[in-house]
């Protein structure tokens, strides 16, 4: 597929070249240290070659993952894949992988879906068979409460690299938000055969166990993550779902009580959300809606939060998470 990836119209200098596809190899990975070497890569191939739109619109993802991560600062972090994909589209007007990618920050950091899905079209209409593009009107679909085609595109996007991290991630979580949890579950455990050093895969992991009711392999995957937000979000749940509800008290305050607690905004909100908690839930919402938490994007379509769906907060809430700020 890599060829594919590259459409005719692209065709760079030899060693570039040989710097992307490195870079792509290392951004496969999913870790913190793959992504900066991957960065590292992809700022050496646009100093060969400027106008290289391949390079230019991985580098924009990539900030984006990074800013999404909290690794960089978010609003830095996304304005720098703006100015990426931008410089792509203008470079080549072409190039439907760039409109595709700029509608990725339109709706993720912009809220901005009317222009999101403009530029998805724009991307079809240029390669009819651009599986991101599907997929991303599929996500879109999802979220708006739309009927639509999410999975699919998903799958042929994983066949295609079959080795990729990020590509089962994506999958994984599109059918966890589909309530194909076991499915999920098998998704995720690939990830985990392919690199077990791949950024908060056991959590994406002991979730969809969790949601399917499988609460002892859910906690041992909980108990694995090396990022403790990730793992007292995990273990709050787990515990609660036993009904163990002290120790998920406990597993909640310690939670707290990390010096980046602030940055697990969403996943704050969703462990509230799973105990019933809709206050408390409602207020991290709020919190991370400030912050522009990335992992506020997937609420509509978030399990986890079917405790609030009854709430009017919620409806709310979410008209105002998919409306461009004035």
């Amino acid at each position: 597929q890599l060829v594919d990836d590259l459409p005719h119209a692209y065709v760079t200098d030899p060693e570039a070249y040989n710097l992307y596809l490195r870079a792509i190899e290392l951004r496969a990975g999913f870790s913190l240290e793959r992504m900066n070497q991957a960065e590292i890569l992809l700022k050496q191939v646009i100093e060969i070659d400027s106008e290289y739109g391949p390079a230019l619109v991985r580098l924009s993802g990539l900030m984006a993952e990074l800013g999404g991560w909290n690794f960089r600062p978010i609003e830095q972090a996304f304005e720098a894949a703006r100015a990426y994909a931008d410089r792509a589209i203008a470079t080549n007007p072409e190039y439907s992988e760039a409109y595709a990618q700029r509608a990725s920050i339109a709706y993720r950091f912009d809220r901005d879906y009317a222009s999101a899905r403009r530029l998805l079209h724009t991307a079809l209409e240029l390669d009819p068979h651009n599986l991101d593009a599907r997929a991303r009107i599929g996500l879109l679909d999802l979220l708006e409460g739309r009927q639509g085609l999410y999975v699919s595109p998903l799958r042929e996007l994983l066949e295609v690299d079959p080795l990729s991290i990020p590509a089962h991630r994506t999958l994984g979580h599109a059918l966890m938000f589909t309530r194909q949890y076991d499915e999920a579950a098998k998704i995720f455990a690939n990830a985990l055969e392919i690199n077990p050093n791949s950024i908060v895969v056991h959590t994406s992991l002991g979730q969809a166990l969790l949601l399917g009711g499988r609460i002892d392999e859910a906690q041992a995957e909980f108990e694995q993550e090396p990022f403790d937000g990730f793992r007292l979000y995990g273990l709050t749940m787990t515990e609660f779902a036993r009904g163990n509800h002290s120790k998920s008290d406990q597993h909640l305050q310690d939670f707290l009580a990390l010096e980046d607690a602030h940055d697990y905004a969403a996943q704050l909100a969703e462990a509230y959300a799973y105990r019933g908690e809709a206050d408390e839930a409602f207020h991290w919402l709020e919190y991370g809606f400030e912050l522009y938490d990335q992992g506020l994007v997937i609420t509509p379509a978030n399990p986890k939060m079917d405790n609030l769906r009854d709430d009017p907060r919620f409806h709310a809430f979410v008209k105002r998470l998919q409306s461009p700020p004035n």
